[in-house]
């Protein structure tokens, strides 16, 4: 019960012996109000009532912080993503993360996918310390135009990696990509929470189709209303 209902409740039992009173005179003409016995007997009856809901309001209270307490340790313990990490060295570069690439997908039989020939994607990799549980894309925007995002992997274990795919028709061959989008996902204990990927990437034009690598990245963490 919250403490605007608490104190609602303390207060109607309080005027319940006017009530009484004024019932009293109305049906009975009998006039309490002047006796003295009323009045310490109410003085009585108001303290116990008084420590009764100051009781009721510190456990109410109690009970708060305990669950937050419990929630917050249940944010501890969760799954997020970071960027695959592919230390590569071309021509002296060092390149910390994984290079986004525009097409050069393979169906199972081994051929082009040119159906992906304008799909940018990104691998990420659960770098938590819990499992991922119906993980879901949001939104996705690149260079500010909103782009769809898709994944056909709900479930990320610890230390999976993934890759999500983003259209780049819109940005094709661009040299340079600003990339957001939002992954709504929970953990094993039902925590919900999202999390928001940012990268800036520019194309080295090694590929047909362009491959960018990623000059920044940055990512938030934000907890839902469970």
């Amino acid at each position: 019960m919250s403490r605007s209902k608490v104190l609602l409740v303390g207060s109607v039992v309080l005027v319940l012996p006017f009530i009484g009173m004024l019932a009293a005179y109305i049906f009975w003409e009998k006039v309490i109000f002047d006796n003295p016995d009323f009045w310490y007997g109410y003085m009585a009856y108001f303290g116990t009532v008084s420590l009764a809901i100051v009781s009721w309001l510190q456990s109410i209270k109690t009970e708060e912080i305990s669950k937050n307490f419990m929630k917050q340790q249940l944010r501890q313990k969760i799954g997020y993503f970071g960027l695959k990490e592919n230390v590569k060295n071309v021509k002296d570069l060092c390149y910390i993360y994984q290079p986004l690439q525009v097409g050069q997908y393979c169906n199972a039989d081994g051929t082009d996918d040119h159906s992906k020939d304008k799909i940018l994607g990104v691998w990420i990799k659960n770098i938590g310390e819990d499992i991922i549980l119906n993980a879901r894309p949001i939104f996705g925007k690149i260079n500010g135009k909103n782009v769809s995002v898709s994944s056909t992997i709900s479930v990320i274990y610890k230390g999976e990696e993934i890759l999500f795919e983003l259209d780049n028709t819109q940005c094709f061959q661009e040299n340079c990509l600003k990339i957001e989008f939002l992954i709504e996902m929970e953990n094993v204990t039902g925590i919900h929470y999202n999390q928001s990927i940012d990268i800036s990437a520019e194309n080295n034009n090694a590929t047909k189709y362009g491959t960018y690598i990623i000059q920044e990245f940055d990512t938030h963490i934000n907890f839902m209303k469970n």
